[in-house]
């Protein structure tokens, strides 16, 4: 089964859960939610890391798998108090045998991961990332920009799938954008929902 890996350092943001919970539900992929705690070399005998981070992590773990549970997704949670972020994703995403790391943003900021941590692992390459933009929501979006249904665009075969019936519809109708970046070929892949 494929598995996916969803980095965090902060900021639980509902709709890019769900978006990667969906996203592992149409790949039929396991979803390894990974919660980074950064810490300083040396600091940890004399403050550690800070307790929000651990708050931030439980309450990222409980959004993924509750949305989890409502996809039946399955769900394998990783938590590292690590100093090297970049290094550590990469290294869990190779011992979790994941094919493939999700990063999102929104209006140019990173969402999950801080905007830095998400442009040094574009730049590192060492596995297959998907780079999900997620677009305001419709209160907050530009006139004119799509909200449904979802189409992709994967090895040069188009599906196009509008939301099944038995689906429970978003809360609030989303546009994203993914950008593949692969290690093998300088290819970019689309995926538009």
């Amino acid at each position: 089964m494929t598995r996916l890996l969803l980095p965090f350092t902060h900021g639980v943001d509902t709709q890019a859960i769900d978006v990667a919970v969906r996203f592992a539900h149409y790949h039929q992929a396991t979803l390894v939610p990974l919660a980074l705690i950064p810490s300083s070399p040396g600091r940890w005998f004399s403050h550690g890391p800070r307790l929000e981070a651990f708050q931030q992590a439980q309450d990222f773990f409980e959004v993924v798998r509750h949305k989890a549970e409502r996809h039946a997704v399955p769900v394998a949670h990783v938590q590292l108090v690590t100093p090297t972020i970049i290094e550590s994703i990469f290294s869990s995403a190779h011992e979790q045998t994941c094919e493939q790391i999700l990063l999102f943003m929104r209006q140019k900021k990173g969402l999950l991961l801080t905007t830095r941590e998400i442009t040094s692992l574009l730049k590192g390459r060492k596995y297959s990332i998907s780079l999900i933009h997620l677009f305001a929501p419709q209160g907050k979006r530009k006139r004119g920009a799509p909200a449904f249904p979802l189409q992709l665009d994967l090895d040069s075969a188009t599906l196009a799938n509008s939301m099944q019936p038995q689906e429970a519809p978003l809360a609030i109708p989303i546009t994203i954008h993914v950008e593949t970046h692969t290690t093998s070929a300088e290819e970019v892949k689309r995926i538009t929902i």
